[in-house]
């Protein structure tokens, strides 16, 4: 492979190389132009496409090699095979591929390329350069998957609370015949004729507690199904969410245990409307993913302030960790019901979906950040009601 050469004057991409109404409307859009020099190894990049990639002009790649520090590492190996057959056949059909800018973000782009070609000493025709851009689809990209993501949860909402609501036909049921039995018991006889002796009466009122405790699990269930599905009744009310916060410290803490350091970092944020209960569901849900996460100890940050989204003031919530992180390949999949990393447990996979779906009832808005071996960052953005 060649070196990597100083870039010179005459190796910039010429300003005449297309009509400047042209070449100026491309590099005002999403488009980074280029041109490579295969026998020289000699590569040169518009001014858009080093802002497209995240660098200086001065700093730009200029060969080969260093161009192929940008392809992101799962992607390197179908470009290069793209390469290898335009060369052969001479012809560069378009691919799609990913871009890791250097400061770490990923950007997806469309690359079209066309093949120069020149005869050689002996009359033949061989290609001697590649010209071609790429054009930035990251924005495309997001929507789309934001658009499948929507109508995949959409299916799985209305599945959800079509269960839930026949379970909790059943439940209402179940808890009303258990607490009769239960009164019953309690006055020491089943039968008028056949009072029952103390043994059996607390055998009776053991195995009916029993049952009554599980359908309340099975209640909870239910609520959190409703919550995922936004069917569940709302009572929302403006609330202040740093004092809302704040109120709730002593609860978290218990919740976190004395191997888990609580930060309160609450500044006073406009008001929002919000359901008291199930916004305490998704503190108290936060809390408890972060200590899963912080098994041998750590930090948990409750940080509030604003921001403004799509022209709109929200107020935030972000939930910081010290734990183990969440994987990349798993991080994608933290808000699906009954999925968790940690295995089953009871109600395990309905915590964050129902935090989700408590966030998108209330028109707001939740993500998640996260590095392994670092720690995790959920943030919520709730509408700062209208006044």
């Amino acid at each position: 492979m060649p070196q990597e050469e100083t870039p010179r004057a005459e190796d910039a991409l010429p300003a005449d190389a297309l009509p400047s109404p042209v070449f100026a409307a491309l590099e005002g859009g999403l488009v980074g132009l280029w041109w490579y020099d295969l026998a020289r190894d000699v590569l040169r990049w518009s001014d858009s496409m080093c802002r497209m990639c995240g660098v200086a002009p001065a700093d730009a790649p200029t060969t080969y090699e260093g161009w192929r520090r940008f392809v992101h590492p799962d992607d390197v190996e179908r470009v290069e095979h793209l390469t290898r057959e335009t060369l052969a056949i001479g012809h560069y059909p378009d691919l799609e591929h990913r871009l890791v800018l250097p400061s770490g973000e990923v950007r997806h782009v469309l690359s079209k390329a066309k093949p120069i070609s020149a005869e050689d000493e002996d009359g033949r025709s061989r290609i001697v350069e590649l010209a071609g851009c790429l054009v930035d689809v990251t924005t495309r990209r997001r929507v789309e998957a934001a658009r499948a993501e929507a109508t995949r949860l959409d299916g799985i909402a209305r599945l959800a609370g079509g269960i839930a609501h026949d379970f909790n036909n059943m439940l209402t049921v179940i808890l009303g015949s258990t607490n009769i039995a239960i009164e019953v018991a309690e006055r020491g006889a089943l039968e008028p004729s056949a009072p029952l002796e103390a043994p059996e009466i607390d055998e009776i009122m053991a195995n009916l507690v029993a049952v009554r405790d599980a359908a309340e699990r099975c209640a909870k269930l239910t609520h959190r199904l409703l919550i995922f599905a936004r069917r569940a009744p709302a009572s929302p009310r403006p609330i202040e969410l740093a004092e809302f916060i704040r109120q709730r410290e002593d609860d978290v803490r218990a919740l976190l245990g004395p191997t888990i350091d609580l930060v309160l970092e609450l500044t006073p944020c406009p008001i929002v409307r919000a359901d008291a209960s199930q916004l305490e569901l998704v503190v108290t849900q936060l809390a408890n993913n972060a200590r899963e996460a912080m098994l041998s100890g750590g930090t948990l940050t409750l940080r509030t302030g604003t921001t403004l989204l799509d022209g709109r003031r929200h107020v935030r919530l972000d939930a910081i960790d010290t734990g183990r992180g969440i994987d990349p390949s798993a991080l994608e999949l933290v808000f699906e019901p009954f999925y968790s990393t940690r295995g089953p447990f009871d109600g395990a996979g309905l915590g964050l979906a129902a935090v989700h779906g408590i966030v998108r009832q209330h028109g707001g808005h939740i993500d998640v950040r996260s590095t392994p071996g670092v720690g995790t960052t959920f943030t919520i953005d709730l509408p700062v009601a209208d006044s």
